[in-house]
């Protein structure tokens, strides 16, 4: 917890042993770290989002793809979600998504598979940007 003053940390200090929720609370003063900033810098997503590095998209390969990298997939997207967003613009071949190779969670993102480099196009000139589940949706060529 980051105070606004010296007087509220040294406050909160002083509530050390004090009983929150039927637990007693520690509270213990610590010296900024070196890189810290003060005042903290705002950690709403408006800032986060402001700050962000967006990546640029990768050139289409000669010749054409049948494969595009999906990404902002949100975490509740079903296969029958994709093939509805896309059924009207380019055929999919099939579908590979992105796991942690411990725990197997879904991380996000993906692999689009098409029947043809003119499918891929059409879907990258289509659909990049478009809202999937409440989430944009970030297309971009791969080989």
């Amino acid at each position: 917890v980051e105070a606004p003053s010296a007087e509220a940390a040294a406050a909160a200090v002083a509530k050390t042993g004090s009983d929150v929720g039927g637990r007693p609370v520690k509270v213990a003063f610590a010296p900024p770290r070196p890189g810290d900033v003060w005042p903290p810098v705002e950690r709403d997503s408006t800032a986060r989002r402001e700050k962000t590095v967006v990546r640029e998209k990768s050139a289409r390969p000669e010749g054409g793809t049948t494969k595009l990298f999906v990404g902002n997939v949100a975490y509740e997207a079903t296969d029958s979600d994709v093939n509805k967003l896309f059924g009207d613009v380019a055929s999919l071949r099939g579908m590979r998504w992105v796991t942690h190779k411990d725990s197997g969670d879904f991380k996000g993102c993906g692999y689009l598979l098409f029947y043809s480099p003119e499918d891929a196009d059409a879907a990258m000139e289509k659909l990049d940007g478009a809202t999937l589940c409440g989430r944009k949706i970030r297309l971009d060529y791969t080989e």
